[in-house]
């Protein structure tokens, strides 16, 4: 609806981690509304789908994140509360991830960062090959919020993604 009430038929997403899984979802609902998307650190391993896992890893990545980043998120999951924190966790761990990125027929440009602890190599590798059309670059010194703490190189590798498959005006 958003969309359509700005008049734009289709576009391109870009999403960090669980917006990755929002991203996954429209393009499987709303394939029609989709040109292109990049899926930056994206998450939930399906190898790594337990509530721990995943709460080892983020605390992982906080000591890999600049320091006004973890501020920002920690003001963000307090305003959520914790009610809300836990919930959001369930439904991104029940997500049919799996299932649902072959679907995907668009061109997608998978973006991890080297020293991601959350999004594993072997993940982005493998969700790259789900998806018919898909690459996958990695940011060598970049952590999971790779658009906070490395956008330039983020921005960059965008650009050259969305030239060589003509997504640019």
């Amino acid at each position: 609806r958003w969309m359509d009430e700005r008049g734009i038929p289709a576009g391109i997403l870009v999403g960090n981690s669980l917006g990755g899984q929002v991203i996954i979802d429209f393009a499987a609902r709303y394939p029609d509304r989709l040109t292109g998307a990049v899926l930056v650190g994206p998450t939930i391993d399906p190898d790594a789908r337990r509530s721990l896992t995943q709460i080892w890893r983020l605390a992982v990545d906080i000591f890999r994140e600049p320091g006004r980043l973890i501020a920002i998120g920690v003001i963000d999951y307090l305003r959520a509360g914790f009610h809300w924190c836990l919930r959001t966790l369930h439904h991104a761990l029940q997500h049919p991830v799996l299932e649902m990125l072959p679907q995907i027929q668009v061109p997608v440009l998978i973006v991890r960062g080297g020293r991601d602890p959350i999004t594993s190599e072997a993940w982005a590798d493998r969700a790259t090959a789900l998806i018919p059309r898909a690459w996958h670059v990695t940011i060598p010194h970049a952590a999971h919020a790779v658009n906070f703490n490395a956008p330039e190189d983020l921005v960059r590798e965008i650009l050259d993604f969305l030239r060589k498959q003509s997504l640019l005006d």
